[in-house]
């Protein structure tokens, strides 16, 4: 639910950052006439600077591997939309969303309450009528289907022997 507001507002943002930008232009067109003061125009830079300022502090909060997923796809923006709008909707729903970025674009968790089994969840976006699931999807999703999961636990030793000559 954070991340939906922290997204929202980013997007607002961008929005009046934009809006502010143009109605900028059209006042210095108009004022161009009028040849503003250097201290009007110094206020209006100053406006705009904190306006980005404050869209990147909102863009920073947004999980890098997120918007690596959402960016580094080979999707067109309207998916890259479709993404970043599907991820605001699944931190709604589940207790964790883990940006995967490959076979499937997330993975939802929910856990266990009274009420629910709780599940997880191997999630892929796709946006328009006629998007498919790729060859290796496909495959993926027959392994989950045939219950073909498993969680290994790998253990790493990484305790370096000593030397017993000293």
């Amino acid at each position: 639910m954070v991340w939906t507001t922290v997204i929202i507002t980013a997007i607002f943002t961008i929005w009046v950052i934009g809006t502010f930008y143009v109605l900028v232009i059209a006042k210095n067109t108009d004022d161009q006439k009028d040849n503003p003061s250097s201290i009007e125009l110094l206020k209006r830079q100053a406006i705009l600077e904190n306006q980005v300022a404050l869209l990147k502090l909102q863009l920073d909060k947004i999980p890098t591997k997120v918007l690596e997923s959402i960016t580094s796809s080979g999707n067109n923006y309207k998916g890259k939309l479709a993404e970043l709008i599907g991820y605001m909707k699944l931190n709604a729903q589940y207790d964790k969303v883990i940006s995967f970025g490959d076979i499937t674009d997330f993975i939802g968790i929910r856990f266990a309450t009274n009420t629910d089994k709780g599940s997880i969840d191997f999630i892929d976006i796709k946006n328009g009528p006629h998007a498919k699931l790729t060859k290796d999807q496909s495959k993926f999703k027959k392994l989950i289907e045939d219950k073909r999961i498993n969680f290994v636990k790998v253990r790493v030793d990484t305790q370096i022997p000593k030397d017993s000559s000293t």
